[in-house]
């Protein structure tokens, strides 16, 4: 938001903004913010699962691999 602050002079109206962290500011902003809630728990176990393979010398089984997130949106009035 800063850069954009900068580079515009000032934030847009419309612009959506998203974070991965929650906090009391966000429900006092202008703007709409998405907040993505991770499963951090989730993304711990692939990832040591991934490094123990590589331990291992085994190739992962998957080189993508998906954790369940939960969206949760603030609104603000008029949008």
């Amino acid at each position: 938001m800063r850069a954009i602050r900068t580079r515009l002079g000032v934030i847009p109206p419309g612009l959506l903004a998203g974070t991965f962290a929650y906090s009391a500011i966000i429900e006092y902003l202008p703007n709409p913010v998405f907040v993505i809630r991770q499963d951090e728990r989730g993304l711990a176990e692939q990832a040591f699962e991934t490094l123990v393979q590589a331990m291992r010398g085994e190739r992962p089984a998957e080189q993508v691999q998906f954790v369940a997130t939960n969206l949760v949106s603030y609104q603000v009035p008029g949008f």
